[in-house]
């Protein structure tokens, strides 16, 4: 990619979907981690860039490229990154059998972080500021969503009461927001990640409140001609089955879901 400038852009669209969670080192890729690292085991994660810190610059240096592909606001999908690096961190320590307090700091300052997101200012001004409004917000509570639940599933956040209720606050309003993007033509298609997180939550949530997950699911599905939905959907309805609950007991294994 940065030889040939010129193939930037395919590049960044087949680093952003195509990848599981295979070993890349014989790649001399150095851009962005997958989305697919959000729904993988914390201990199987892809690694583009030898420093942690390598993949913020990269994706900071590419995004205007990513960022059609995925509407997700720069900062936040920044964050997303540092949750990545903090799933992989801690678990390489809790798997030493050993713990590491600031992992904890670090957790708590990163949901403060996306929680300190405003998407009133970020929306663009202009007929479709309604429309960014959405994204943002959407953006922002799913990704408050995916901190909470894969932190708590390694211990570094609590599962106290008042987190627990700040985890159903933003579940309560990304499934608010979902429903009028979802209706959206312009929206719709950058919606199954997001969908697919308030599916882990709905986790906590009656069958009434699933059912109406999968079957959004299902439409998106046929409404964007890929099967992509309909993967989330069947990873989704076994953890529903599931006693235990939580992101780690929805993601055993490496999956892929179209952004």
């Amino acid at each position: 990619m940065k030889q040939s400038p010129h193939l930037a852009p395919t590049l960044v669209v087949y680093i952003l979907y195509a990848y599981d969670s295979h070993p890349l080192s014989d790649t001399n890729f150095t851009s962005i981690m997958t989305m697919a690292n959000t729904c993988s085991p914390s201990w199987d994660q892809l690694a583009l860039a030898d420093a942690p810190d390598q993949n913020i610059t990269d994706v900071s240096a590419i995004y205007s490229l990513v960022f059609p592909y995925t509407l997700c606001p720069p900062v936040l999908f920044t964050d997303i990154l540092r949750v990545n690096q903090l799933r992989g961190a801690a678990s390489a320590v809790l798997f030493a059998g050993d713990l590491d307090p600031t992992h904890t700091l670090d957790a708590h300052d990163l949901l403060a972080k996306i929680e300190s997101f405003s998407p009133e200012d970020w929306a663009q001004p202009g007929e479709h500021y309604e429309e960014w409004l959405l994204v943002g917000s959407i953006y922002q509570s799913a990704i408050a969503l995916y901190c909470t639940m894969s932190l708590q599933s390694l211990t570094i956040l609590p599962n106290t009461l008042e987190m627990n209720a700040m985890r159903s606050v933003h579940g309560s309003k990304l499934l608010s927001s979902l429903r009028p993007a979802l209706a959206n033509p312009r929206l719709r298609s950058f919606l199954i990640w997001p969908l697919t997180v308030a599916g882990v939550e709905a986790g906590y949530r009656d069958e009434a409140m699933q059912y109406w997950i999968e079957n959004a699911l299902g439409d998106l599905s046929r409404a964007l001609g890929t099967s992509s939905p309909l993967k989330a959907q069947a990873v989704l309805r076994r953890y529903w089955t599931r006693e235990e609950k939580g992101w780690d007991d929805c993601f055993e294994r490496p999956y892929v879901f179209v952004i």
